[in-house]
């Protein structure tokens, strides 16, 4: 049977939806004492840290509002709470003293690789279960979506 538009648009519209209610640390709260939202500023400062850019010099918040695409305050919010229990610090710039920026703690350090170890195996376990060729595919498609959500939100 073809769908017409409107009801592939529903459906996609509730794939969406489930995907977006998964959460794929869902005992970090309790393993680590963090939010999910904290979890995510996490992996976006380890990202930006990877870039040589900021490589040794840590990431400033401004940064990370950015990447995120949310408010400078929402984003220093979660550093503070981050900072607090130990998996970030807050740095001056060598440079410009006006300048902070976020690095990571070896608490932090240590919370990011187990968390990135689970994710991995987490994303194994999607690859097994879909297959090879049905992974590449997946991976394709959700290149191009996020290509137009870029595009369309740019």
């Amino acid at each position: 049977m073809i769908k017409d538009n409107e009801e592939l648009v529903t459906d996609l519209f509730r794939a969406f939806a489930r995907i977006r209610k998964v959460k794929v640390h869902p005992h970090a709260h309790e393993e680590y004492g963090i939010t999910h939202t904290e979890m995510m500023v996490l992996f976006c400062i380890k990202e930006a840290l990877q870039n040589e850019e900021n490589k040794d010099k840590g990431i400033k918040i401004s940064q990370i509002s950015k990447i995120m695409k949310v408010a400078s305050p929402t984003v220093t919010q979660q550093i503070t709470n981050l900072e607090k229990n130990g998996f970030v610090e807050r740095k001056m710039d060598s440079k410009d003293r006006r300048v902070v920026r976020i690095e990571f703690t070896e608490k932090g350090e240590a919370v990011m690789k187990k968390a990135k170890d689970h994710l991995y195996e987490f994303l194994k376990g999607l690859v097994d279960y879909l297959g090879e060729d049905k992974s590449v595919e997946l991976t394709g498609l959700l290149m191009k979506v996020a290509d137009y959500m870029n595009k369309e939100n740019n």
